[in-house]
């Protein structure tokens, strides 16, 4: 019997789990999932794809999940489409056999039908990505929070600041300007982070997001709020946890008094043109929208 390809439901979310975190060699007790609820199938988010290739005993053998965006890129934060691709991962038995290759054409075809201008995916294959046609793209720097000039903020005491998700911050990624553009529809998924730590302070709101299981330890990725409220919050992250850092574009990282004179820009991601447009180098993609 050949294999099967079909799309996922909510009772593959197991094995799901299983592949792609063997893939990525997640300890005992920690999945990928937790990490990535975005690519569950059993939470529902809009305009995702989830392929699988199955083997005849119903193993799921091989899976890429894609989700289309509308992004706001610079200058003058223009509106795109593009496809994130994701959850990439073969079991180690099927291998050599073209089933991620096969998956991610057909999602890069179904990309080119839809007209997006990029398809885009994070991962440390780049020679098997480039026959793709996909290429390091853009920016990203990690500041260390304690090079940052943040002593003349007094750090708001424990009793101040509070710990997990907010309503108010799910608000903060609706407005956002620039980057992914989010729906009403991701709360479910945004919500759903095992490993993303959040805190948040009152009058004026500010948050911040910190980590991501075994892919951001200890760097902040997402805030939002209240800009003196922000780095009230990195002063209080400072001064409580040794050796965090900061990632974001130039922009907002001198938007936020880092020094990056010393500091070399890591590449932002592997990126695909569909059409006549080159990645803007001052686009920024934050953590969450980078799955």
């Amino acid at each position: 019997m050949a294999e099967i390809i079909r799309k996922l439901h909510a009772g593959d979310a197991d094995a799901l789990d299983a592949l792609v975190s063997s893939g990525f060699s997640y300890p005992a007790g920690s999945g990928f999932l937790g990490d990535f609820p975005i690519w569950d199938p059993r939470i529902q988010v809009a305009q995702r794809i989830s392929t699988g290739i199955f083997g005849a005993d119903g193993q799921m053998l091989s899976h890429v999940g894609s989700r289309r965006w509308k992004y706001l890129l610079p200058p003058g934060a223009q509106a795109v489409t593009a496809c994130t691709l994701g959850a990439i991962a073969t079991d180690p038995s099927a291998r050599g056999k073209g089933y991620a290759t096969q998956l991610i054409r057909t999602a890069i075809q179904e990309s080119e039908k839809q007209k997006d201008t990029f398809v885009i995916l994070w991962g440390g294959e780049h020679e098997f990505y480039s026959q793709f046609g996909f290429e390091l793209a853009g920016q990203q720097y990690l500041v260390d929070l304690a090079l940052m000039d943040l002593k003349a903020l007094t750090p708001n005491t424990a009793d101040s600041v509070r710990s997990g998700f907010d309503d108010r911050i799910f608000v903060e990624f609706l407005g956002r300007r620039a980057g992914p553009e989010f729906l009403a529809s991701d709360e479910a998924w945004l919500r759903a982070h095992q490993t993303v730590r959040w805190f948040t302070i009152d009058e004026p709101f500010a948050f911040v997001g910190v980590g991501r299981g075994q892919d951001l330890p200890g760097i902040v990725h997402e805030y939002g709020g209240d800009f003196a409220g922000v780095l009230t919050l990195f002063a209080w992250l400072n001064a409580k946890v040794p050796g965090i850092h900061l990632m974001g574009s130039s922009a907002e990282c001198l938007r936020l008094g880092a020094d990056l004179s010393d500091i070399e820009p890591q590449a932002l991601a592997l990126v695909r043109k569909n059409a006549d447009m080159a990645w803007p180098e001052a686009a920024w993609i934050s953590g969450l929208g980078s799955v």
